[in-house]
């Protein structure tokens, strides 16, 4: 078969052994594929325990053609990109891994995974959409409504709208009955959210965005993966009480970090990353009962994988990148 695989000297579309099924397994007929940040860290060595070779990627959709348990075999089905999460549900064991480093990954014909990490597609969704959510949707999913505890009603900023985790947190938050808030420097961006009821979308780069939601009376939970110093003016916007969701920090940390925020208004800070399996599987029924379609920015070949990692490396993206396996 096909595959996108890391070696010492690059990425490329190699021909690797096809995989069999064995105890407890199931072979994917993968259809679609979707790209994360995560691959192109990977690829420029900014990512810990890199192992090579590796078939890259973590997400996918399609088809059950082999399985230990047959009543799965023909059936359309999204993957969980991650395995062994462990018996906490607030936070992964030790023995926690994710699809596509250090084990093999999505960006392939065909995908060995375990049974329990298979879920069926749902309907309402396309190959590709359905490709653009298992990642993104599951971190989403745990940092809003494991962590943060979002509730109906409650109001919400959720930064970068263009990223892919932003994208779907933005439907769920919104499907959920919040008042949302997001931002992002592209213009079509903003009207795309507003249009889909976010309540404000503001420039980042404006600096009266913050007190213009200030004056609003702030926000009860923020999610945010870039950090950097405007992390501060974020936590004022918190009302007392509120909670911050973190789950990266593009821009770094805030120099100095405002401490006086958290315990006088007596802020909860949560640091959160991918999600359980029960995550999962609640993520995946929330996407079917509510019909949300994650945002798809463009559909590659798998031949031109290098096209679409330069796309993100230059994060000229908006939504999900995804690669067509199989049609």
């Amino acid at each position: 078969m096909q595959a996108i695989v890391l070696e010492d000297g690059g990425v490329f579309l190699r021909e690797v052994e096809q995989p069999s099924c064995d105890t407890g397994m199931a072979v994917v007929r993968v259809h679609a594929a979707a790209l994360n940040h995560r691959d192109v860290f990977i690829c420029d060595g900014k990512y810990p325990g890199i192992a090579t070779p590796c078939i890259l990627g973590a997400d996918c959709s399609g088809t059950v053609v082999e399985c230990e348990d047959r009543s799965w075999i023909g059936k359309s089905v999204v993957v969980n990109p991650g395995t062994q999460w462990g018996n906490h549900e607030d936070y992964h064991s030790s023995e926690y891994e994710i699809l596509g480093m250090p084990v093999d990954g999505t960006f392939a014909e065909f995908l060995h995974i375990p049974i329990s990490s298979l879920i069926e597609k749902p309907q309402h969704l396309s190959f590709e959409e359905a490709a653009a959510l298992p990642l993104a949707g599951l971190t989403a999913w745990h940092a809003l409504f494991s962590k943060a505890k979002l509730q109906t009603g409650e109001r919400v900023l959720i930064t970068g709208a263009g990223g892919g985790v932003s994208s779907i947190a933005l439907s769920l938050a919104l499907s959920a009955g919040c008042e949302v808030f997001t931002t992002s420097s592209k213009p079509e961006q903003r009207q795309y959210w507003v249009q889909r009821g976010v309540r404000d979308a503001y420039d980042y780069r404006d600096e009266t965005w913050i007190q213009h939601l200030r004056d609003l009376g702030g926000v009860q939970v923020v999610l945010d993966s870039s950090g950097g110093n405007q992390l501060n003016d974020i936590l004022g916007l918190l009302q007392r009480g509120g909670r911050l969701a973190v789950y990266g920090m593009t821009n770094g940390n805030p120099k100095p970090f405002d401490v006086f925020k958290l315990f006088w208004k007596q802020i909860t800070v949560y640091g959160t990353k991918m999600g359980s399996d029960k995550d999962f599987k609640d993520m995946i029924e929330f996407v079917s009962r509510h019909e949300i379609r994650p945002q798809v920015d463009s559909v590659m070949a798998m031949a031109d994988f290098e096209q679409a990692f330069q796309r993100m490396r230059d994060s000229r993206q908006t939504g999900k990148i995804v690669l067509q396996v199989h049609k």
